[in-house]
């Protein structure tokens, strides 16, 4: 039996603590012992329940978000690492990254990349510095035995400085909604059952530009459109000073599918991603999306130009392509969405994938 050690900052509802999730779901148990190991206090309970639920291994250490005190406590967290005994140690973003090469004792290791480094660090830590930590972590990722994108563009990154990177998408199993979310969620944000609900859901900050899709609606709703926003950021309080009742702002919800399931269409405006989750979610719903002209967004098109999905925009063209959307709503083949999902991003796909790379890296000896 193999052990593999998932080692990631914190476990959350989204973004990579759902791939994790995912992995150590799709697992065959016969051959693969997981552990899920977390070092930062910023665990959902309900995630780590699920896991266990699954009879997951999970291990949290619980420190505060600060570099300092991680790498201050790193000899501690190798020794905890290292009293599991793992076969492979799988890093999940930069500080695992470099923790998993800490461990000085016979381990392979392998990371998944969740993003397109160079855009989203710059987003998120400014130029210099965002420059400066993909500079570092692709020199940690050169001594990993396998790097892995989450889909072909953030692949595509990679390979110009690892040769050795290869792509498995991100893929998700879907949880089912509640009975009668539709009518009770729409009941409850007080719009009509025949009312058009376009929804997001994530964070409100530059990478995403939650605020930029605000406006665009703002300006270019019709009067039985509705947007619904899901989550918090920086930007919340620009949103709330549109003043506009057609776009509704919700703090995040942890029947977050319910509201997916309550809207005819998911949206996003995202600047840069790795391959979004809750896209992914949303399409196993069968719901249509309406994303922005990015290259991991135009990856999911273009793996099927025989299933409608919905449509890309970019700032210039969005009125005209929530029309040719909404025009197509009436008779959307949602099973066939559904399907799209199950075939190019399920949950089961993912995992044989990476038990084939578990198998791989553990022959090579």
């Amino acid at each position: 039996m193999i052990h593999v050690l998932m080692l990631i900052n914190f476990m959350t509802n989204g973004g990579p603590s759902r791939v994790v999730e995912n992995i150590a779901y799709g697992l065959n148990k016969k051959h693969f012992k997981v552990t899920v190991f977390t070092f930062i206090d910023e665990n959902h309970p309900d995630v780590i329940k699920r896991l266990e639920d699954q009879g997951i291994n999970v291990v949290s250490l619980n420190f505060s978000k600060s570099l300092k005190e991680i790498i201050k406590n790193r000899k501690l967290i190798i020794k905890k690492i290292q009293a599991l005994s793992p076969d492979i140690i799988h890093a999940h973003s930069i500080v695992p990254a470099f923790l998993a090469l800490s461990c000085h004792f016979p381990v392979k290791r392998i990371a998944t990349i969740h993003n397109i480094m160079n855009e989203d660090y710059r987003y998120t830590y400014g130029t210099l510095k965002g420059a400066l930590l993909v500079k570092t972590h692709l020199l940690f990722l050169k001594k990993f035995d396998a790097v892995i994108g989450c889909s072909e563009s953030a692949n595509a990154f990679l390979k110009k400085h690892i040769k050795k990177s290869i792509c498995i998408r991100n893929g998700v199993a879907i949880s089912k909604p509640s009975k009668n979310s539709r009518a009770t969620i729409r009941k409850a944000l007080k719009i009509n059952q025949t009312d058009i609900l376009y929804v997001y859901g994530g964070v409100f900050n530059q990478r995403k530009r939650v605020e930029q899709l605000a406006k665009l609606f703002h300006f270019n709703h019709q009067s039985d459109e509705y947007l619904l926003l899901v989550g918090k950021g920086d930007q919340k309080s620009a949103i709330e000073n549109l003043h506009d009742s057609h776009i509704l702002l919700l703090d995040f919800r942890d029947n977050i599918m319910d509201y997916y399931s309550a809207a005819d269409a998911y949206i996003s405006n995202s600047s840069s991603e790795g391959m979004p989750i809750a896209v992914i979610e949303a399409l196993g719903l069968g719901l249509p999306c309406l994303l922005s002209n990015i290259g991991p967004h135009n990856e999911l098109f273009a793996i099927d130009r025989n299933t409608y999905i919905g449509e890309t925009f970019n700032e210039k063209n969005f009125a005209e392509k929530k029309s040719q959307l909404r025009h197509r709503l009436s008779n959307i083949d949602r099973t066939a969405i559904i399907s799209f999902q199950r075939n190019n991003y399920s949950c089961n796909n993912m995992a044989a994938q990476y038990s084939d790379i578990y198998y791989n890296i553990m022959r090579e000896g």
